[in-house]
């Protein structure tokens, strides 16, 4: 093709000679590589520039199908009704079961102890994760694949625990986090966690607080062990005196206690401060501090603290007659005592270290209660004054307590006043 005729078809294009030329030569080294095979100066062929050219090209039209495909894909979503997505996810289910890994159940469950949950959950949390994967979930369902699991074989599973609904519950939960890493690692397909849709089993949550006499029982049962273990007793009076939980005072260390505080830097729900009452600071000065251990509440053994608070609490218990309690009812009886004194939900949170609200909210009845009886307190000093049945208040003498008897029904009606009768004499005058 001539210069002429190549300017007579694309005329826009052709505008300096020299763009030209090198077009020319660079069709002319085409052919030349078609022939022997030209390099360029960096010495790559023209074979390998083309092909570079060509991948680039290519992966820029996936990236832009991809988002194109991702748009619709969720246009369809929000257009589509719940049962839609659920059939939608179990035919991907389907089709990823043909070219799935072969892990099973028990491998994702090694995998989740191993590296999700030391790097993310408290201690007491480890330990409750691992009882509730080595106890319920590797045992029933282990050597399934994990692609194969199906919704009803968590049905299955967390009914099999339906005796204890707290449990259960708790099973399921850890469970659905699982099989949702499973999801991340690349393990199942994404919204195809078997857990979702489960209903939880409703739970009771049990309430037990110590009456004024019981908590007089346990002082007394308290002092006839302070001799035999003076590290529990010490750590069972602190529980009532703050309200702490557990594994807050067993875990305390002396660095964490100030002047008029328990200064705890990684408490259940985060850093919190627990405020000291006198008492609860009288507790902590008369433990004697252990050369070389940081633990309040120490251990037999010389540097280490006291790891178990059960068989203690269960001899104190049993010699007081509370066979029922808990060790954490302590901490339910510090709350039920602060609302009988006329302390608020909020404050109670605050002083438990509560970060949710509905957490507290399980004490709103003993308030009702307590507000009930504010209210009767107020009424009756009121009701001596404004209704004292007939005697004046001035009849009193100085020092003597009213005694004052209201009638259930007692309503407050004008008295009627007699009627006056006009006699009059023969003489017609009034008498």
């Amino acid at each position: 093709m001539t210069k002429g005729s190549r300017a007579a078809r694309h005329p826009d294009t052709v505008t300096n000679p020299t763009t030209l030329d090198s077009e020319e030569a660079s069709h002319d080294q085409v052919g030349h590589a078609e022939a022997g095979g030209a390099t360029a100066s960096d010495g790559r062929t023209i074979d390998d520039m083309a092909t570079k050219a060509d991948l680039a090209k290519l992966q820029a039209a996936i990236k832009t199908d991809l988002v194109q495909f991702q748009a619709q894909l969720k246009d369809n979503i929000r257009s589509m009704s719940p049962n839609d997505v659920r059939v939608k996810a179990e035919e991907t289910l389907v089709d990823a079961k043909q070219y799935g890994t072969n892990e099973s159940v028990a491998d994702l469950c090694q995998r989740f102890l191993e590296e999700y949950v030391p790097n993310h959950c408290k201690p007491r949390t480890q330990e409750d994760y691992r009882r509730l994967v080595e106890i319920h979930i590797a045992p029933t369902i282990g050597e399934i694949r994990i692609l194969d699991v199906q919704r009803k074989d968590v049905v299955a599973l967390h009914h099999s625990l339906r005796s204890h609904p707290y449990n259960a519950n708790r099973m399921l939960s850890v469970l659905s986090k699982m099989f949702s890493l499973a999801e991340l690692w690349g393990w199942r397909p994404d919204h195809s966690n078997p857990c979702r849709g489960v209903h939880r089993f409703k739970e009771h949550p049990r309430e037990r607080f110590l009456s004024e006499e019981e908590i007089v029982r346990l002082g007394a049962a308290l002092r006839e062990f302070e001799i035999d273990m003076p590290s529990a007793v010490a750590a069972l009076r602190l529980l009532l005196l703050t309200g702490c939980r557990k594994s807050e005072i067993c875990g305390l260390r002396w660095e964490y206690v100030k002047t008029d505080c328990i200064d705890l830097p990684d408490a259940k729900t985060g850093a919190r401060a627990v405020p000291l009452g006198p008492e609860a600071r009288a507790v902590l000065d008369a433990i004697p501090r252990e050369p070389n251990n940081p633990w309040v509440i120490t251990g037999h053994r010389s540097g280490t603290r006291l790891g178990d608070l059960q068989r203690p609490w269960q001899r104190v218990r049993q010699r007081a007659g509370l066979e029922d309690v808990r060790i954490h009812d302590l901490r339910h009886s510090f709350a039920s005592r602060a609302l009988a004194l006329g302390e608020s939900l909020t404050m109670i949170g605050k002083l438990l270290g509560h970060t949710n609200v509905q957490t507290t909210s399980r004490y709103a009845h003993l308030a009702r209660e307590s507000m009930q009886n504010a209210a009767s307190r107020i009424t009756g000093s009121i009701s001596e004054d404004l209704l004292c049945n007939g005697h004046d208040a001035d009849d009193n003498t100085e020092g003597t307590t009213r005694s004052l008897t209201i009638e259930p029904k007692l309503r407050f009606a004008a008295t009627p006043k007699p009627r006056l009768s006009i006699i009059k004499d023969d003489k017609n005058e009034v008498k």
